[in-house]
């Protein structure tokens, strides 16, 4: 009587876990999604120092100056 009572115990908990645990992203699912993430920022980022970099080339050389010194 008390074998059957831990297998069944065992046999739920297994159960349990596994119905848990299917409903959870996979591991490369989420390496995909910080990838995706991380390019995302990076080319964010790389947009704004292509913005600074473009104002600074077009900008007057007094504007500059000024601008840099309230840095």
């Amino acid at each position: 009587m008390v074998t059957v009572i831990v297998v069944v115990s065992v046999t739920g908990g297994v159960v349990s876990n596994y119905l848990k645990r299917r409903h959870l992203p996979k591991k490369s699912d989420i390496v995909r999604r910080l990838e995706r993430l991380e390019s995302d920022s990076d080319s964010v980022r790389l947009e704004e120092r292509i913005r600074t970099l473009e104002a600074i080339v077009t900008d007057n050389r007094d504007e500059l100056k000024r601008r840099i010194e309230n840095l």
